[in-house]
C-alpha cells in the first residue's frame, strides 16, 4: 500500500519550560526560549528495493535531520539528531527526545537538511561551496530509494518556531524491461544486464536544489545476475536506484549479454551495449528490443508522475487515490494555476467572449448542453478525457474528480476536515477515519474575469455538468466554517485536484 504523511503543526516533544531551572543544558536555552518544533510532508511512495521497500515502514525508520548556522562566522551544529514520524498520528519527533532551541538572535538563519533513510546521513558529506551554499553529497547502494528535505530560515520566518520539512526524490529509479520479435520463432535468454559508466554519487545544493552527478568517479549497478527467459512482450528484468543529475540527467552505459538458441545445436552469444540518460528525481523506464546480429533498438520514457503527482490512499469506499498537490503546484501548499472548467490550459481571464465552449454567451453552449435554452443538447454531463485538464497535463491515469467523487472526500463518515494552517497557507487538511491518512487543500481563491477574488476560501472543479442549467459546473467550496458541493459559472477560474484509480 502507498501512504502519504502530510503533517500540518506536528510538533517535537517539549521537554522543559522556559524556566532556565528545568533545563540541564542552559546554554541551548535562547533569547525567549523558542524550542524548534517539526512539520513534514513525505511522498506518497518510495523505490527502495531492500527491506524499507514501503513509505510507511520507511517513515518509522526515521529520518536524520541536521540543523547549523553561521555564529559569528563560525558554523555551529543546532541539531545532529534522528527523528521518527508516528505512521497513524503523523507525531514528528527526535529518537532522542532532546528538545532543540533557535538561536537568541532570531533574525539568524539556520540552514536544515533531513535524510531518509537516516543511516545515509554521513555529516563529512556536507560542506559549503564557494557561494557559501551548502552542499550535501548523495549515494547509494543501488537498492534504496533517497529522500532529501532542504529549507533555510530563521526564528522571525517561522510561525512559532516550527520548521516545515518537504522531503523529495533524488535519486534516479531506472527500470529495464527487454522484449524480442524474434521470440516467437527462437529461444532466447538474457544471462547478464546492468548499468555502468554511472556516477557513484551527486551533490544536491540544499539552496537551489540542483542536483548535479560525479563525473570523476563511476560504478556499476545489476538490473538481474539471474538468466530471464525473453518474451515477445515486454518483460520487467529489475530496477536500481542511481545517483544522476536532475534537470539534463546523465548518460549511462547499459550492457545487456544474451543468447539465442536457434535449434540444430546453433546456440549463439551476444553482447552489446547502449546508452541511456537517466535523470533524478525520477522513474526512467529503459524498452529494450534485441534481435540477433542487430544492434539493440532502445527506447524510453520519464514518469513524471514518481517526481511531482504523489498521491495518497484515504482508505475510501472507492478506492480513489487523491493527488497530494494541485496542477501547477509542487507542494501540497501551493495554489497551483487556475482553469475554467473544461479547458486544459491556464487561464485567470476566461470570459464568455473567449471560453473554448460556448459562442460568446453563456446562453449558447457548443459542448456539455443538457438543456435546452442554454444551446445544443448533446447530454454530455461529464468531462471528456481530452478537455480534462488533469488528463491531459499530468496524463497517465490522472483525471479530475466527479461530484460524486468529492462527496465521498467529503463525507464525515469517511473523513474529518479541519481548517488549518500549512507551511503560512490556510486550508482544510482531510484526514481519513479509515487509515489516518490525510490531504491538505490550499484555500487558493479563485479568478473572475481576471481578478483575482483571494478571501480565504477554495474552490475546485469536478469534472462534473451542473445539469440543471448547464453554463454552470459542480465544484468544491470550503472556507473556515464551510465545506460543500456548489454550482459555479463555467468561466471562473479555479484550482484542480487530480485522482486516479487503484492499480490493479
Amino acid at each position: 500500500m502507498y501512504r502519504a504523511f502530510l503533517i500540518a503543526a506536528a510538533s517535537a516533544v517539549v521537554l522543559g519550560s522556559c524556566s532556565e531551572n528545568e533545563i540541564e543544558n542552559s546554554a541551548k536555552v535562547s533569547d525567549g526560549c523558542t524550542p524548534m518544533t517539526f512539520s513534514t510532508y513525505l511522498p506518497g511512495h518510495t523505490r527502495g528495493l531492500s527491506s524499507v521497500a514501503d513509505i510507511q515502514t520507511l517513515a518509522e525508520s526515521g529520518f536524520k535531520l541536521y540543523a547549523t548556522y553561521d555564529n559569528g562566522g563560525t558554523a555551529t551544529t543546532l541539531l545532529n539528531e534522528k527523528f521518527s514520524v508516528d505512521a497513524s498520528t503523523g507525531v514528528c519527533s527526535s529518537t532522542s527526545g532532546e528538545q532543540p532551541y533557535w538561536p537568541s538572535d532570531k533574525s539568524d538563519t539556520v540552514c536544515f537538511i533531513g535524510m531518509y533513510p537516516s543511516n545515509y546521513f554521513i555529516e563529512s558529506n556536507l560542506a559549503k561551496n564557494g557561494e557559501e551554499q551548502y552542499e550535501l553529497k548523495v549515494e547509494t547502494a543501488g537498492n534504496k530509494d533517497v529522500l532529501v528535505a532542504c529549507v533555510t530560515q530563521s526564528e522571525a520566518d517561522s510561525e512559532g518556531g516550527n520548521v516545515s520539512l518537504t522531503f523529495k526524490h533524488v535519486m534516479a529509479h531506472a527500470i529495464l524491461k527487454v522484449s524480442s520479435a524474434d521470440a516467437a520463432d527462437y529461444a532466447i535468454t538474457l544471462t547478464q544486464a546492468d548499468l555502468i559508466s554511472v556516477p557513484a554519487s551527486s551533490t544536491l545544493n540544499c539552496s537551489t536544489g540542483a542536483i548535479v552527478a560525479d563525473a570523476a568517479e563511476t560504478t556499476s549497478f545489476f538490473f538481474t545476475a539471474e538468466a530471464m527467459e525473453v518474451a515477445v512482450s515486454a518483460g520487467t528484468i529489475g530496477s536500481v536506484m542511481v545517483p544522476a543529475s536532475g534537470s539534463t540527467g546523465t548518460e549511462v552505459g547499459l550492457a545487456l549479454t544474451y543468447v539465442y538458441d536457434y535449434g540444430n545445436d546453433v546456440v549463439r552469444t551476444y553482447k552489446d551495449t547502449a546508452y541511456v540518460t537517466l535523470v533524478a528525481g525520477y522513474q526512467n523506464n529503459i524498452n529494450v528490443t534485441v534481435s540477433g546480429d542487430k544492434p539493440l533498438v532502445v527506447s524510453g520514457t520519464i514518469d513524471e508522475w514518481i517526481a511531482r503527482h504523489d498521491y495518497v490512499d484515504l482508505g475510501l469506499p472507492s478506492g480513489l487515490l487523491w493527488a497530494t498537490c494541485n496542477i501547477g503546484a509542487e507542494s501540497p501548499e501551493e495554489y497551483g494555476n487556475y482553469f475554467a472548467w473544461g479547458e486544459t490550459v491556464p487561464n485567470i481571464n476566461a470570459s464568455w467572449g473567449n471560453y473554448s465552449w460556448c459562442d460568446g454567451t453563456m446562453y449558447v453552449m457548443t459542448k456539455y448542453c443538457a438543456t435546452e435554452n442554454f444551446g445544443t443538447v448533446d447530454d454530455l454531463v461529464q468531462l471528456e478525457l481530452d478537455d480534462d485538464a488533469a488528463h491531459v497535463i499530468w496524463g497517465g491515469s490522472w483525471r479530475m474528480p466527479t461530484s460524486e467523487e468529492y462527496a465521498e472526500l467529503i463525507n464525515s463518515s469517511y473523513t474529518t476536515r479541519e481548517w488549518t494552517t500549512f507551511n503560512d497557507v490556510n486550508g482544510i487538511l482531510i484526514t481519513s477515519k479509515a487509515n489516518g491518512n490525510s490531504i491538505f487543500l490550499p484555500a487558493a481563491g479563485y479568478y473572475s474575469s481576471g481578478k483575482n477574488s483571494l478571501v480565504n476560501r477554495g474552490q475546485y472543479w469536478s469534472s462534473s455538468l451542473y445539469t440543471a442549467s448547464s453554463s454552470y459546473a459542480r465544484f468544491l467550496e470550503f472556507y473556515d466554517t464551510f465545506c460543500s458541493m456548489l454550482n459555479n459559472t463555467r468561466v471562473h477560474a479555479s484550482s484542480i485536484r487530480p485522482v486516479r484509480e487503484r492499480e490493479p
